[in-house]
């Protein structure tokens, strides 16, 4: 991993994690190549162990310069989230191929990092979304947020609600809509007052894409704030 992202999160090193061997083909993976300046999503294909790593190709007409940096021996940095976590590994191309389909080769790894999303800060924002509290659904907006929880304000003071209460959020901007996709926690802290009411909410089960949105979201505002 680069000093660059490793330092902010917190990173706990290990060798080759449970995680790595049980990935699920199609799980979402983000590739950082060196040269290329910016990281490109694709998923994961399958593995020879202790051999190879194999993961999806992008179509040369969304990622154009992708093909400029994935030559064999130009080292890449893989990510993929999982259980909470967000999993990295420093390694070299091998090679890729364009038939039957697009797929690069890489080193298997030897170590792997890993960050905790939740010990990432807060980041302030203002965005629309709506709340089920109490089998009720309210609109809200978000004024802060981070992997491991947000904050959201409700117009007025007379709200029912409690410490530990169960709660859910939709938000579009997150894509944290529709069954299953919701935002979901607990309640961790109120703050009432003649403006309103501040909920803390400590997020529970987010889908694993949402996170990815959340902890994208999060980074960019950060790298924008950092001098």
């Amino acid at each position: 991993m680069t000093q660059t992202h490793a330092s902010a999160t917190q990173p706990r090193s290990s060798s080759i994690p449970g995680s790595l061997y049980h990935l699920r083909p199609g799980t979402r993976l983000v590739l950082d190549a060196a040269g290329l300046g910016k990281r490109i999503p694709t998923h994961y294909i399958g593995q020879d162990r202790g051999r190879c790593f194999i993961v999806h190709m992008p179509p040369s007409a969304t990622h154009p310069d992708v093909y400029d940096h994935t030559y064999t021996g130009n080292t890449v940095v893989v990510r993929y989230i999982k259980d909470g976590n967000v999993w990295g590994f420093v390694t070299a191309v091998q090679g890729r191929i364009a038939k039957p389909q697009r797929l690069l080769f890489l080193d298997f790894p030897t170590s792997v990092e890993s960050h905790n999303l939740r010990q990432r800060h807060r980041v302030e924002c203002s965005f629309p979304a709506s709340v089920w509290l109490r089998g009720e659904l309210m609109d809200t907006v978000i004024t802060d947020i981070s992997t491991g929880g947000c904050r959201i304000s409700l117009t007025g003071s007379d709200h029912a609600v409690d410490i530990n209460d169960e709660v859910g959020i939709e938000s579009a901007i997150f894509l944290a809509t529709g069954p299953g996709n919701l935002l979901t926690g607990c309640v961790r802290r109120i703050s009432r007052s003649a403006a309103g009411t501040d909920i803390g909410i400590r997020f529970a089960d987010v889908p694993e894409h949402v996170m990815e949105h959340i902890d994208a979201y999060v980074e960019r505002v950060s790298e924008l704030l950092t001098p």
